[in-house]
């Protein structure tokens, strides 16, 4: 998939929904950019509202973003986590 974002880079027609790859792919392309984990999600939703509007009949890239979503509320949950634990509760 390649276009206006849809997929970008990785999705090879969904291996990416696992998670665990997929993490690491936005965790390294974070770094490299210096974008926060919201600036990725910014970024990655914008993409994906071009690319779902330019081809809704595209069942695959809803699935990526859909992963993408997933991807980012578990990372999200993990940190509530962490935050959570580090106040020893």
């Amino acid at each position: 998939m390649t276009g206006e974002g849809g997929g970008e880079g990785g999705g090879g027609g969904g291996g990416g929904w696992g998670g665990g790859e997929r993490e690491e792919e936005e965790e390294e392309e974070e770094e490299e950019r210096g974008e926060s984990l919201e600036d990725v999600l910014t970024r990655r939703t914008k993409e994906f509202n071009i690319s779902t509007r330019e081809r809704p009949e595209d069942v695959t890239n809803w699935l990526e973003f859909v992963a993408l979503q997933n991807e980012f509320l578990q990372i999200q949950s993990r940190r509530r986590f962490v935050w959570v634990g580090s106040c020893g509760m």
